[in-house]
């Protein structure tokens, strides 16, 4: 079930070549981001979601994001992340004190793109995970998990960073620039999250 200390998902659209778009998620439901428009339904777990071209051109999308306030940070916030492929390594990270390894300086975009679904450099500050995250606040009563119900038919990331004191974590379904014909809508898998402890 879904904690008392989850805040209800944002939603953010990343076209090609443009800046991402952000709004509220006041309930669930459709929610228009211009000509896109994102389906959202709340289930015990997570959510599932589904993403349409409401236009009456094609569109591209390159990735849709549900975003949310994980809760404060506390002293030591860790992240554990997750390879995008059998050679991509797992491990803890530190919020606030390491950097995503598509920062390391020199780091080609062929290397970055084995490791990750989106070959892009991280944002200073920002750590990914593939399909799956674990978030450790520092709470060792508090474990927060986050994933996507599959990778079959588009890759997922999750997204943490810090702001103002709290984990912001985004589930990110990655569509590479899918083209979606007039009135087309394709469904995202669902995005799963559960706490627990260290015990």
């Amino acid at each position: 079930m879904l904690g008392e200390g989850v805040a209800r998902p944002r939603l953010r659209l990343h076209k090609p070549g443009k800046y991402p778009v952000e709004v509220a998620l006041d309930a669930p439901g459709p929610v228009a981001l211009g000509p896109v428009e994102v389906e959202v339904a709340e289930r015990p777990d997570g959510w599932s979601w589904s993403v349409a071209n409401r236009s009456d051109a094609a569109l591209g999308v390159g990735a849709v994001s549900l975003v949310w306030d994980a809760g404060p940070a506390g002293p030591d916030p860790r992240f554990f992340r997750h390879g995008y492929q059998s050679w991509s390594a797992n491990g803890v990270a530190r919020l606030g004190v390491d950097e995503d390894p598509s920062r390391t300086p020199g780091a080609r975009s062929l290397s970055r793109g084995m490791h990750h679904a989106d070959p892009a450099v991280a944002a200073p500050g920002e750590l990914r995970s593939e399909l799956v995250a674990v978030l450790s606040s520092g709470d060792p009563a508090r474990l927060l998990c986050a994933g996507f119900d599959s990778g079959a038919t588009h890759d997922g990331t999750l997204r943490a960073r810090l702001v103002d004191g709290d984990v912001e974590l985004a589930a990110e379904a990655q569509l590479g620039g899918a083209v979606l014909a007039p009135g087309q809508q394709r469904s995202l898998h669902g995005v799963a999250l559960t706490e627990g402890d260290t015990g």
